[in-house]
């Protein structure tokens, strides 16, 4: 028949240990007293070392209400700036909307472009982009007759290079 095994709490360990380290009891004998095999008590005595600096510790249930409302805190201004970004996401999505732009430019005093009236600006230098025509229309060449020069760029890329390769060139 087997024996009946006993689960001893940790507060009865600690005594069983105690009454080995201070009171030097044989661990022969205590195995025989509390039915134990020599194997545990040295498994409880390394578990005792091992943990030995939990029990200096101050209140951990205070540390540990006030490292959980920390980390609560923290979530929640986690959560408050992902709010706060997709709200200036959205905002800067309707302000720079098609209608919104068209509204403002109305607004400070810009009017739509007419192709009849616009006027070109030509900067010296500036080439543009280059368009490629799978078929160019027959025009008969007069002298009258405007060659463009090829774009290659548009005019924001030929602003960016040029102001870049100035500045780090020393021009």
């Amino acid at each position: 028949m087997r024996k009946k095994r006993h689960n001893y709490t940790p507060e009865e360990k600690v005594i069983i240990l105690k009454r080995h380290l201070i009171e030097r009891v044989p661990i022969s004998d205590l195995c025989d007293e509390y039915h134990l095999q020599p194997k545990i008590f040295y498994i409880w005595q390394q578990q005792f070392f091992e943990n030995g600096a939990s029990a200096f510790v101050r209140d951990t249930g205070r540390q540990k209400r006030a490292e959980e409302q920390r980390i609560q805190q923290l979530e929640d201004k986690r959560e408050s700036a992902r709010r706060e970004i997709a709200d200036m996401r959205s905002t800067l999505a309707n302000l720079t909307s098609a209608g919104v732009m068209n509204a403002r430019a109305l607004d400070l005093g810009y009017e739509r472009a007419n192709m009849e009236t616009a006027v070109y600006v030509v900067i010296p230098g500036y080439v543009g982009r280059q368009f490629q025509a799978a078929v160019v229309p027959a025009q008969p060449e007069t002298e009258d007759t405007v060659i463009l020069p090829a774009y290659q760029q548009s005019l924001w890329d030929w602003f960016f290079v040029n102001t870049f390769r100035t500045s780090t060139t020393g021009k």
